[in-house]
């Protein structure tokens, strides 16, 4: 009635991935440098498994990034029957607005959780001999594609990075 988001009352669950470069391992052993975070934003009607392709992968290694992907919900593989839906009757339109919403609530949250002292640091998948492999004093975004484009929206609310590229 005030035209303000509300809560169904359910849960949404934002699955995600993220890869390590190997040389933040050196070779299993604690890291002299942890690699820096970035997120990762995927191609049209794409998924989180983007940021294991060869390119972003070459960089991370190169760069040293921890790079994490979610899922862009709204532009993702799993919204064919929603935009099919849109094409159908354009009334249903703010359905995938919904979506995006979601969608950009999802990098921000793996931000936050890539740069928090409570976040992926902690946990021993992002450890060696106790210590993190990441870096948490500044967080990065990359996007490519439609990562790109939605990227954009993103970096105007982000509020835990200040850089990011933005490639189509």
């Amino acid at each position: 009635a005030n035209h303000l988001p509300f809560t169904t009352g359910g849960f949404f669950t934002a699955n995600f991935r993220c890869m390590v470069p190997y040389a933040a391992t050196t070779n299993g052993a604690a890291p002299v440098h942890p690699a820096r975070p970035s997120l990762y934003g995927h191609g049209l009607l794409g998924t989180e498994n983007e940021v294991s392709a060869g390119n972003v992968r070459d960089m991370s290694n190169e760069h040293g990034f921890v790079m994490c992907a979610t899922r862009w919900t709204g532009m993702g593989d799993d919204d064919y029957n929603t935009v099919l839906t849109i094409l159908t009757d354009f009334s249903n339109f703010p359905k995938l607005s919904e979506r995006l919403h979601q969608g950009m609530l999802n990098f921000l949250f793996l931000g936050r959780l890539m740069i928090h002292a409570d976040g992926l640091a902690r946990h021993p998948a992002f450890q060696v001999d106790g210590e993190s492999l990441i870096d948490r004093s500044e967080l990065f975004y990359d996007g490519n594609s439609q990562g790109a484009i939605a990227g954009g929206s993103l970096a105007s609310y982000a509020q835990d990075y200040t850089r990011a590229v933005l490639g189509v």
